[in-house]
């Protein structure tokens, strides 16, 4: 398979317009012609190194090649239940994005997953899957925070095509804001973070309700759990460090 270089995914005007630009912060890997078509070949299964793909991807959600890996190995070792697991990560992490990707991924492994499986994920094809977006019972999947029983089997018509994780959490803690749990929100955009620390517009979002609240030990505690991953906006942590080293 292809290695390509690290960039960050921007959406265009439709499904299949993807760019890369390269980032300083946790990337994701897309071809550089901007089609998301790769060869796919199926590894051989090696339970050390799909625990190691499992790793890359709980440090950095946004590394394609480790989720096409991941999704590729357990469905070669006829794994599908975390096939199933890898595939949802997947989706989740692209929302509306990748749909080449995630359509071939799909069609690739149909083979190891049920029909309410397959279903599930032929449903959501355009509009990516929601991180607290209920799963089939007893599916599961390492990003998603929704539960797994009574899923939607029909998406509602005003579901946002891009949603993925950084998004929802974003919508969500804006509304706690807005309703003045200036806690809340911080808890909802750390946790999110938590989940996708390359998300440029939740660091931001953080940053400013750090500062505009005046939010120092909130601050230091969070920056210095994340210090060893690869935030966005990194500039931006450091001028607010500094910001709050200035004032004790």
């Amino acid at each position: 398979m292809k290695l390509y270089s690290l960039v960050e995914v921007q959406a265009g005007a439709g499904r299949d317009s993807l760019v890369g630009v390269a980032m300083p912060c946790e990337p994701s890997l897309l071809p550089e012609n901007r089609q998301l078509r790769p060869d796919f070949s199926v590894p051989t299964w090696d339970a050390a190194f799909a625990e190691h793909l499992r790793r890359r991807i709980e440090r950095n959600p946004r590394d394609l090649r480790a989720h096409t890996q991941r999704v590729l190995m357990h469905a070669g070792n006829s794994d599908g239940a975390s096939t199933f697991s890898a595939l949802a990560d997947l989706f989740i992490v692209l929302g509306g994005n990748g749909y080449e990707l995630r359509q071939t991924l799909l069609h690739q492994v149909t083979s190891v997953l049920t029909v309410e499986q397959f279903q599930f994920f032929s449903l959501r094809m355009d509009a990516g899957l929601a991180v607290d977006e209920q799963l089939p019972g007893g599916s599961y999947s390492s990003l998603s925070i929704g539960g797994s029983e009574n899923y939607q089997l029909v998406i509602k018509s005003d579901a946002s095509p891009g949603e993925s994780i950084g998004n929802s959490g974003l919508i969500s803690a804006r509304q706690q804001i807005a309703e003045g749990r200036i806690e809340q929100a911080r808890e909802l955009l750390e946790r999110s973070l938590e989940l996708d620390p390359g998300n440029r517009d939740l660091c931001i979002e953080l940053l400013d309700l750090y500062r505009k609240h005046e939010l120092v030990d909130a601050f230091r505690q969070f920056y210095f759990r994340l210090s060893a991953r690869s935030l966005a906006e990194p500039q931006r942590w450091l001028e607010l460090d500094t910001h709050f080293q200035q004032q004790t």
